[in-house]
């Protein structure tokens, strides 16, 4: 990832040597992609180099793929001072690099005031062009300009779980370097697919290589977590071919942000019709509310801390983990819900409507204002729910930007028992509207009084 989103990318370290790349192509050599079936021909390949002390096997794995590695430097304006970094890597011939879409989303999205660059770590500098995005994957093809490397071979089938990994970057301002790791298959219950590399990483290396012991790409550095020791990720090596295809019809620089828009609706497409038809649900105090709704949606439940004597708290929260990064500081395409349901044993119906009220001011509250969208419009009614009565509040703001994505949040307290019940919140970024509506409506279906 980008140099400057430390809290989600890269790692690494080890001096930077000259490459050795070769002469320029010409032009019409430079707009011919390599045809995707090519990515896994062996010919050539050396048998795996794995023979010998660990230490020798990774620099000669470095040496082997350093000149087909470059940073990819952003600048604003004319400025001169770097606002951005990551690095990327050749996968086919006339100079087209491969690296994620969070590393150049600036460059993409304001084309008129970011500009891109490559190094390739020995002096060599030169300018490069957006081709084609995969926002979903957070992958992007780029043109180098003046600059053939050799292409990288890609190996379509995963990592089986134990396998050695290297990765490759350019961490913060460390120059070229090579870590080495254990692959552990694919991750589970992901709706966008990533690999598990258990090895280090840090920002600056996004859009670098994976690499197995015969120095195949099986992933592209994508992210780390911080939440754990050597815990980071990869985009797997089989969506290089679908983006190879495309390269034969590359976007203009004033094309990028409608393609961006289109593939985020896409993408929240694509996940809403996952979903069941009727969502699932789980019962607490006698209400049927949503639970996980998906194999992506991790939900947790607390006891929580009751805020008044003589008040018990339950607590829900589920997240569907599937932000995509449009732009830094812009994540959209996922959604979360939750519940608190409370039951008093020994306050009055009027305490208890307070506390239900503070409960949901306390939801109501994280309808805050962002730059890239506008104001909440909202709406709340009384409605029946499945035996019971609550008030709704819907409220809902559209992207400046992206044409057809909107933001849906809906708050929802129940009416039916004097000493008990809940608030249930649910949010969703970067949605076609009509989709976020059937979701509410599916929502809403979902919860019922069973008692």
């Amino acid at each position: 990832m980008a140099q400057n989103q430390a809290d989600a990318q890269k790692s690494g370290a080890s001096p930077a040597m000259p490459a050795a790349d070769g002469d320029p192509l010409p032009a019409e050599t430079q707009a011919t992609p390599l045809p995707s079936a090519a990515l896994d021909a062996d010919e050539g390949l050396d048998l795996e180099w794995d023979q010998g002390p660990v230490s020798a096997a990774a620099r000669r794995m470095l040496d082997r793929v350093r000149s087909s590695v470059v940073r990819i430097r952003g600048f604003y304006g004319t400025n001169r001072s770097e606002a951005f970094h990551g690095t990327a890597f050749a996968v086919a011939p006339g100079g087209l690099l491969l690296t994620n879409y969070h590393v150049i989303a600036r460059a993409a999205l304001s084309p008129e005031a970011y500009r891109l660059e490559y190094d390739t770590g020995d002096g060599r500098v030169g300018t490069v062009s957006i081709v084609v995005v995969d926002v979903a994957h957070d992958l992007a093809l780029v043109r180098a300009d003046k600059l053939a490397p050799e292409p990288l071979k890609v190996r379509s089938e995963n990592p089986a779980r134990g396998d050695r990994i290297y990765t490759v970057g350019f961490p913060l301002n460390l120059g070229l370097v090579i870590t080495e790791g254990i692959g552990n298959g694919r991750l589970e219950n992901e709706f966008s697919p990533r690999l598990y590399y258990a090895g280090p990483m840090n920002p600056g290396m996004s859009g670098g290589p994976a690499l197995d012991s015969r120095g195949r790409v099986v992933g592209i550095n994508v992210a780390f977590s911080t939440r754990g020791q050597l815990i980071s990720f990869l985009v797997p090596a089989e969506f290089v071919a679908p983006l190879l295809e495309r390269a034969a019809a590359p976007l203009g620089a004033s094309d990028l942000r409608s393609e961006v828009a289109k593939q985020l609706r896409n993408h929240q497409a694509a996940v809403l019709a996952a979903l069941p038809a009727s969502f699932p649900t789980q019962t607490a105090a006698g209400y049927a509310l949503p639970a996980e709704l998906a194999p992506f949606v991790d939900c947790t439940a607390i006891a929580g801390a009751p805020p008044v004597k003589g008040l018990l708290l339950q607590s829900v929260a589920c997240r569907a983990n599937l932000a995509l990064s449009v732009e830094p500081g812009l994540q959209t395409g996922d959604f979360q819900f939750g519940h608190d349901v409370l039951v008093a044993d020994r306050l009055s119906p009027l305490q208890f409507a307070e506390q239900l009220r503070q409960v949901a001011a306390a939801a109501s509250a994280r309808l805050k204002p962002a730059p890239y969208v506008t104001d909440y419009v909202c709406k709340r009614d009384t409605v029946n729910l499945n035996r019971l009565q609550g008030v709704v509040t819907l409220c809902v703001r559209s992207y400046r930007l992206y044409e057809g994505l909107y933001d849906v949040t809906m708050v929802v307290i129940s009416l039916n028992e004097p000493r008990q019940g809940f608030v249930s919140a649910v949010t969703l970024r970067g949605v076609d509207f009509a989709a976020g509506m059937d979701f509410s409506r599916r929502y809403l279906r979902a919860i019922r009084w069973t008692r």
